[in-house]
């Protein structure tokens, strides 16, 4: 009987891991532009590029956050990067790894992209 207990809750961690794990694989997608960019009251870069794809698999894909905040050279790129794009529509790639814990996508990686296709 114990057996199979340990058995069952080994089976559930491991579900568990996975499922963890497949949610940090970073997803990236192309998007028209940037058409809206936020620094929030907790001192991070919030980006929408329209409305992001649910293939995000976060619950609400409406902003972008980014992963470090303002104060960390990588996201004050991404600011310059999301401003550039706003100004001039040019299209984006943005990349995610998870989500933040109130559902939106968990910025690791913005680009602008090359000519339109």
């Amino acid at each position: 009987m114990k057996t199979s207990i340990w058995i069952v809750i080994t089976l559930a961690a491991l579900g568990l891991l996975s499922a963890s794990a497949v949610a940090q694989q970073p997803h990236g997608e192309y998007y028209p532009s940037v058409d809206k960019v936020e620094v929030g009251d907790d001192g991070f870069l919030y980006i929408r590029a329209g409305n992001f794809l649910p293939s995000h698999g976060c619950s609400q894909p409406y902003f972008a956050r980014s992963k470090y905040p303002l104060s960390d050279d990588r996201t004050r790129a991404w600011l310059q990067i999301s401003l550039a794009s706003y100004l001039s529509k040019r299209r984006v790639y943005v990349e995610n790894t998870g989500c933040t814990s109130y559902g939106h996508l968990l910025l690791t990686k913005l680009q602008l992209a090359e000519d339109q296709p």
